[in-house]
């Protein structure tokens, strides 16, 4: 929980991750400031899976609706998903297009052909 002075992100250094291709130095920067003042179980169990099943980073996603994953690999990211999928009510595996993101697989739901997701029945 707070407890005084909160620690900033280090943006100078993420730039500096991402003009170099540096995928492990931007997962070692990723950072929430949220993350310090909320106290979320959830949030840190998530966190934790993920950074033992070989994530580069993870963080929360804004006030605490999501955690993100930074992944060597898709073959690591898979890995990882499945211990989620045990763990979590909902689990998304996505990955890096030229806009966005490509949503791979929803726990629970099955991708159309158009790549949108629908709930198993």
């Amino acid at each position: 929980s707070y407890g005084g002075e909160l620690d900033r992100p280090d943006t100078a250094s993420m730039v500096e991750a991402i003009k170099a291709g540096d995928l492990a130095g931007v997962g070692r920067n990723m950072f929430n400031v949220f993350e310090q003042v909320d106290d979320l179980d959830e949030v840190e169990l998530v966190k934790g899976i993920m950074l033992v099943d070989g994530a580069l980073g993870a963080v929360m996603s804004g006030s605490g609706s999501a955690v993100v994953g930074l992944f060597p690999s898709e073959k690591a990211a898979k890995q990882c998903l499945r211990r989620l999928e045990e763990a979590v009510s909902q689990a998304w595996l996505t990955g890096p297009v030229s806009n966005g993101a490509e949503i791979i697989h929803v726990s629970g739901m099955k991708l159309n052909k158009s790549g949108k997701a629908r709930p198993f029945y």
